[in-house]
């Protein structure tokens, strides 16, 4: 019988809580603040987890047979851990925000580290495939199917990635600051635009040289600029995505096609 589990765990995550004789045990390692180690001990009940579910699909039988999927849904929070080299957290556009482990393994999935960037969005396609759904049985997707990638090193035969987050966020760390503002994003090959919707204000980042994100390189490349605001822009509007609205009554920013 098909097998279909998901499987979302609270780990890691704030408030930060672990069984109390695992974080005794990650605290006698010495050199750990409580609140350190009870991190610790969460992310090793996360690891123990882990280890249970591919124990029970061995027992089963069914292990040789099984696409595993262990994906993280953002970037941690900056009061727990630095996300160094990256810049940002949890939250924010940046790579500290966005840049999460995604590991794959089953039946034909080629050992591989790819360059290609994927997102959340490419893993139900990818399950659709796996589970021989027919296209014309499928909704309309954002997503792609990352099968040709997995089991052939195949280009997935796209040319941008994007991110919106049209609303504000408050910084717990900072109070009455913002951890990010309204804000989209495209990456593009190597290049990286990031639009903040106040002001408007935009930032470009190449991140093949420029991983942390520290050199903002719109005044230098301005062309590049303006292509991926373009594409951005058609973007927003074929996905009819949600724009912040301005405060005191000003217009609604607008994208053209």
């Amino acid at each position: 019988v098909p097998l279909f589990l998901v499987v979302s765990h609270y780990a890691v995550h704030l408030p930060l809580a672990a069984p109390p004789a695992l974080v005794k045990k990650v605290l006698g390692r010495g050199r750990l603040s409580r609140h350190e180690a009870t991190y610790a001990a969460m992310i090793e009940s996360l690891d123990s987890s882990v280890r249970d579910l591919e124990a029970a699909l061995e027992r089963s039988g069914i292990a040789d047979e099984t696409v595993v999927v262990f994906f993280s849904d953002n970037g941690a929070h900056g009061s727990v851990r630095s996300e160094g080299p990256f810049r940002g957290e949890k939250g924010m556009l940046y790579e500290g925000g966005i840049r999460v482990p995604l590991v794959i393994d089953g039946p034909g999935v080629e050992p591989q580290r790819p360059s290609a960037v994927v997102t959340g969005v490419d893993l139900f396609p990818t399950m659709l495939d796996y589970a021989g759904v027919p296209s014309a049985d499928r909704p309309l997707l954002d997503g792609t199917s990352l099968m040709p990638l997995l089991e052939h090193g195949t280009d997935l035969g796209r040319d941008a990635v994007f991110w919106h987050f049209p609303a504000y966020l408050d910084d717990p760390a900072r109070p009455g600051q913002w951890r990010t503002t309204p804000a989209s994003a495209v990456r593009s090959g190597k290049w990286k635009l990031i639009e903040f919707h106040e002001g408007p204000r935009r930032e470009l980042y190449d991140l093949e040289d420029d991983p942390g994100e520290t050199a903002d390189r719109s005044n230098t490349h301005p062309a590049i600029v303006d292509r991926l605001q373009r594409r951005l822009s058609r973007w927003r509007v074929t996905s009819d995505a949600p724009l912040p609205i301005a405060r005191q009554g000003g217009a609604r920013p607008t994208d053209s096609p």
